[in-house]
């Protein structure tokens, strides 16, 4: 995963057309949102067995 952030970060910051620039940002950051709500969707998922019900947050 870190890979594909990486390479988009680079495409993102390394080009010289503004169009294709402003792409691969939108792109860049819909993969860091996806990341980040797995990485949250995993932590409850780990931890829905020690937790009480309604000890969510």
């Amino acid at each position: 995963m870190n890979e594909f952030r990486k390479y988009w970060f680079y495409r993102a910051n390394n080009t010289n057309n503004k169009i294709k620039q402003d792409k691969n940002i939108r792109k860049y950051y819909i993969f860091v949102t996806i990341q980040i709500f797995m990485k949250i969707y995993d932590y409850l998922r780990y931890n829905r067995c020690n937790l009480k019900k309604g000890d969510y947050l």
